[in-house]
């Protein structure tokens, strides 16, 4: 589950044009934090799903 979170992070934010770096200022996060989600190696807290649904406006999809 937390593997396949990962992929579909890293496909929004790619398809939005945002480097790891930039998504990550923008939810309050490293970009290594981004790249740890990403890659399945670390449990995406609530605050940090809730933060990526605002940068996408997605409204809670």
């Amino acid at each position: 589950m937390v593997a396949a979170f990962g992929r579909q992070l890293k496909l929004l934010r790619t398809r939005v044009g945002l480097e790891r770096a930039e998504f990550g200022k923008r939810v309050g996060y490293s970009a290594d934090t981004v790249a740890s989600i990403e890659q399945g190696r670390r449990i995406p807290q609530p605050r940090f799903i809730d933060k990526a649904d605002e940068v996408w406006g997605l409204g809670g999809c």
